[in-house]
């Protein structure tokens, strides 16, 4: 017997893919992303990993959720991410400094 539950976890995955493939259309093929929306629809948690890897986390906490699912990789991933805009601005911050000193012929 199929229960409204077991509808909404395939609903939300399948949903999940077609957004991905939505993001990632230049990535992966439309048969590829395809493919892993009919095959993984029993397997939410490579669809978080896909999530993930796409930047798509409100996504992927909303499948973690429903499924059970710990959050770990979701939060590692959103760390990253944080840590590596980080050191990007720090970064920008520095060249812009140092542009602006030689602009100024402090060099």
């Amino acid at each position: 017997m199929v229960t409204l539950s077991d509808l909404e976890k395939e609903y939300t995955l399948i949903h999940a893919c077609l957004q991905l493939a939505q993001k990632s259309s230049q990535r992966w093929s439309r048969g590829t992303v395809l493919s892993l929306a009919v095959s993984v629809s029993r397997r939410a948690d490579e669809v978080v990993g896909l999530l993930v890897d796409a930047g798509m986390f409100d996504v992927a906490v909303n499948v973690c959720q429903l499924f059970d699912i710990k959050m770990n990789v979701v939060f590692e991933h959103l760390a990253v991410r944080c840590v590596n805009i980080t050191r990007l601005q720090l970064l920008i911050t520095i060249s812009c400094t140092f542009s602006d000193m030689t602009w100024h012929g402090m060099t």
